[in-house]
């Protein structure tokens, strides 16, 4: 499907939002996704779409903001739960097992007597709530099943925490981390298999044309529209009812799906490139369905139609399919190898980089010990990627280490010569 022009004639939720902190240090992709994902969290389970053997589809999103630290990730996060009314959800915020998790649901439903039970997860720093190593990777492993809704009762039994029986379970998460976190935290079988095709992942780097500026520039309205903003998410809290695609919005998803399906069959995909775009299916239209929700007016019916359809294609293609290689690459690397790809990328951005610098901004992103950045160094220079030389500056002795780019050798031809 061709991507087409949207004509905006009415007052949008995220775009609302985004044009709010435009201009702040915040990537506007963080921005654009972290309301996306309040959106879909304030219905929780009392709106869906049916669709395969009549099930329900709910709105729910895992979203990761992916960055560097000091990128923007957690105070996007921030800005958006401002808009939420406290304790109006089931939201667990801070550090959280896999079976605490589940009994928070399970207790939760016990006590509201609720059908579902559906848990906003938010982890601005998902490193602090969910430590690299086996309790990641643990939680990881065992938190897929929260992903579906659908009328099920899920049990989960452990030695040590029992059994946790949680009816028509719904989880939505947002959460901030860095590139480091994947290959440490998710089995790259669980990675390919189920997380992948789940969520979506937004890489930014840092605004840097707003590094410097102190104080971020604030709209002279900006509590009228907040005020707004907040006032969305209230009506949202109380809507209850089942989405239906209008005429022209129903065409554009099977135009979509045909696409789809032409594009599964005739490209060479990586195994969790085509995971994800089987999955699409699904994706694409929990994404319009929180487009449609950005739009939606109290006492309006619940509708798909062909703009949000044209909105939750172009992100997929624009976050979901672009980004999804890239992290893959982290999940898969092993520890070793990405830490020797951080002190690459230090010293090829800072070269030529002192011993003393090198070490610091090393350790900040995740080189443990003076004795691992030898070791990595030591290869480095074996593999001629970098060059070491002594310099004395003040009459102390410094080791620099200057990046070598690589040389492009042309080939052999007359005007070479």
């Amino acid at each position: 499907m061709e991507p087409l022009s949207l004509s905006v004639t009415s007052w949008d939720f995220v775009d609302e939002f985004v044009d709010l902190y435009r201009g702040w240090i915040i990537p506007e992709v963080y921005l654009h996704w972290a309301a996306l994902s309040v959106l879909a969290a304030a219905v929780e389970d009392r709106v869906c779409l049916r669709m395969v053997d009549f099930s329900p589809l709910y709105p729910n999103l895992w979203v990761f903001l992916v960055g560097d630290s000091g990128t923007g990730k957690d105070s996007a996060i921030g800005a958006a739960q401002q808009l939420l009314p406290k304790d109006a959800l089931w939201c667990v915020d801070g550090k959280v097992t896999i079976s605490g998790l589940y009994d928070y649901m399970e207790r939760q439903q016990r006590a509201s007597q609720r059908l579902g039970a559906p848990v906003y997860l938010v982890s601005s720093d998902v490193v602090e709530q969910l430590p690299i190593g086996a309790e990641a990777m643990d939680f990881m492993s065992r938190v897929l099943p929260l992903y579906g809704g659908r009328d099920r009762e899920l049990i989960d039994i452990t030695r040590t925490s029992g059994t946790k029986t949680v009816n028509r379970p719904l989880l939505n998460w947002i959460a901030g981390c860095t590139r480091s976190w994947f290959p440490r935290a998710v089995h790259p079988d669980v990675f390919t298999a189920g997380f992948a095709g789940r969520t979506v992942f937004v890489c930014a780097d840092p605004v840097y044309e707003a590094y410097e500026v102190i104080t971020p520039p604030r709209k002279p309205d900006h509590d009228a529209r907040m005020e707004r903003l907040r006032r969305h998410c209230r009506d949202l809290l109380t809507i209850e009812g089942e989405f239906v695609f209008t005429d022209r919005g129903e065409i554009f998803y099977q135009q979509w799906l045909a696409h789809q399906v032409e594009r599964l069959r005739t490209t060479q995909l990586a195994d969790v490139e085509r995971n994800v775009l089987t999955r699409a299916r699904t994706t694409v239209v929990k994404l319009a369905m929180v487009y449609a929700l950005s739009r939606w007016r109290p006492g309006k019916p619940l509708v798909v139609d062909d703009e949000a359809i044209v909105r939750a294609d172009r992100a997929f293609r624009d976050v979901v399919v672009k980004n999804i290689v890239t992290v893959a690459t982290y999940a898969y690397q092993s520890p070793e190898t990405q830490a020797r790809v951080v002190v690459e990328e230090i010293i090829r951005l800072n070269s030529p980089i002192s011993r003393t610098k090198l070490m610091r901004y090393a350790m900040e992103r995740g080189v443990k010990t003076s004795r691992h950045l030898t070791e990595i160094l030591e290869v480095l220079l074996e593999a001629q990627r970098i060059r070491m030389e002594q310099k004395t500056t003040g009459g102390r002795p410094m080791t620099l280490y200057t990046w070598i780019v690589p040389t492009v050798r042309l080939p052999h031809t007359v005007g070479n010569e």
